[in-house]
């Protein structure tokens, strides 16, 4: 039995420190915040080995060393290029590997390991923050995309030749978070007529009202569907910049993904948006009545300027 005076912990954060569930976009870089407290061990402890990890799961690309922040207590550790983390003396506090197969058998995934130097903290508490970038993996549900990270330290803090090595038996802690991203879910038809569904209809995504955050784009297929995957929750604005010949572009649309009013399809995660596409008006140049009228009024126009000029030569002629 090893005494402490206090217990180890760990929780990660996303978002922002408290926010344990978010939900992102393809291409967001998701901000994540890795929380530890450390025991504090007696002084004789000198074999004391820290890691801390975050499984990265394939739907985040990896990080690199520049997106990490490291602080110890509330003094903010200096970060190299090379995955070393630096106190203001130089010593080397922390190392990042990115990837380490600590924990690969047993979790999956590629994990990020920080191997901390416990003799160089001057805190029980470790604050760590980076970002992820979530990719094209992620899947798309109203069951969220579940992310672990964890706090490791070996059961033998009293073995001074063990300092530094992975190896050997660890107490693990683990921490869970949940990414959500959803799908919208497009049918284009015929304004008045639901059953004339349109397709090679393109309308492009955004999430500002003002139109200059594009975010995709859907067109929609044989049957006048189309589908956008891997969108945050949130309200967004659908602009048509295509249409089908004989018909108008249809009236930019908002709607909801994962709010109170969305309605969600029968996929899981994908969040429906009706569109009604106005028939074009009908002009001059295309045919029918309005054809034959104006193309009467043209030819009596111009028979009445024969039959002028006709009469002003006879008359210059007498």
């Amino acid at each position: 039995i090893n005494a402490k005076v206090s217990d180890a912990s760990v929780v990660k954060y996303i978002g922002k420190e408290g926010q344990t569930v978010g939900s992102y976009s393809y291409g967001d870089e998701v901000p994540s915040i890795l929380v530890a407290t450390l025991p504090q061990f007696p002084t004789n402890a000198n074999g004391v080995i820290v890691l801390l990890g975050d499984v990265v799961d394939p739907i985040f690309d990896l990080p690199t060393y520049n997106k990490f922040t490291v602080k110890d207590g509330d003094t903010t550790l200096t970060t190299k290029s090379d995955g070393t983390v630096v106190d203001s003396s130089g010593n080397v506090v922390a190392t990042i590997s990115i990837p380490n197969t600590f924990w690969t058998e047993q979790i999956g995934g590629r994990v990020v390991t920080l191997t901390i130097n416990y003799q160089y903290l001057k805190s029980t508490k470790l604050t760590v923050t980076y970002s992820l970038t979530l990719n094209s993996s992620a899947t798309v549900s109203t069951s969220g995309n579940q992310n672990t990270a964890g706090l490791a330290i070996n059961s033998d803090v009293y073995n001074e030749s063990a300092n530094g090595s992975t190896s050997g038996s660890y107490i693990p802690f683990y921490t869970y978070t949940t990414i959500y991203t959803y799908g919208i879910d497009l049918l284009a038809y015929k304004q008045g007529d639901k059953s004339t569904t349109l397709s090679d209809m393109t309308f492009d995504v955004y999430k500002d009202s003002s139109l200059t955050q594009k975010v995709g784009t859907i067109t929609t297929d044989s049957s006048g569907k189309g589908t956008l995957a891997r969108v945050a929750e949130g309200t967004y604005y659908l602009k048509n910049t295509k249409t089908k010949s004989g018909y108008d572009l249809a009236t930019t649309t908002s709607m909801k993904v994962k709010i109170s009013g969305s309605v969600a399809s029968t996929t899981d995660g994908y969040y429906k948006v009706e569109i009604e596409v106005p028939v074009a008006k009908s002009l001059p140049l295309t045919g029918g009545v309005g054809t034959i009228i104006y193309t009467g009024i043209g030819i009596l126009i111009v028979l009445v300027s024969v039959i002028l000029i006709i009469l002003y030569n006879k008359k210059n002629k007498k």
